[in-house]
């Protein structure tokens, strides 16, 4: 990899149309590090547990092992959160509230009379309805796991967009 020539991108016909750069080294404390640049998203959609009325966000469970780091790579974050509270103690705050546009409140699930089922499938598509609104033509977004179909369902049909996910722990959530 740090030599670069690591195919990117294929021709139709199978061959390689785009290479790989070479890559920065650097040695620290003897052991060489290949260096890359951090991941920038227009908007980073992430879900937390709980937050303060300053965006200060806490995780719960394997939440905690994209939301994080994504929370500070979005230029503008949006997170939805579970509960809203006054204040929370500094020593269990995951993000501070400085990398946090905006806070949406999950969506109550309600139940139809006819078929009690929800009548919304899942808390996610409350953030995934008002995230789309907010997605322009040629945008990347980074929407965390859980949330790249729920929005693109949402997306005006005139909008393109490259949605990113990256992997998460099936069954297992905030």
């Amino acid at each position: 990899v740090q030599d670069g020539g690591f195919p990117l991108k294929y021709f139709q016909n199978g061959s390689v149309a785009i290479r790989s750069l070479p890559k920065e080294t650097r040695n620290f404390k003897g052991k060489p590090y290949i260096l890359e640049e951090a991941i920038h998203a227009d908007y980073a959609l992430i879900q937390a547990w709980k937050a303060d009325r300053f965006g200060n966000l806490v995780f719960r469970g394997t939440a905690r092992n994209f939301n994080i780091d994504m929370a500070k790579a979005g230029r503008a974050t949006i997170a939805q959160v579970e509960e809203i509270v006054d204040y929370l103690d500094a020593e269990h705050i995951d993000v501070p509230g400085v990398y946090i546009e905006s806070l949406v409140r999950s969506c109550p699930l309600q139940q139809t009379a006819a078929s009690k089922k929800p009548a919304v499938q899942g808390p996610e598509n409350c953030i995934a309805k008002r995230a789309a609104q907010e997605l322009k033509d040629g945008m990347y977004v980074n929407l965390g796991a859980g949330l790249p179909e729920a929005s693109a369902s949402y997306v005006s049909k005139d909008v393109n967009i490259m949605l990113q996910s990256e992997n998460g722990i099936l069954g297992m959530g905030p």
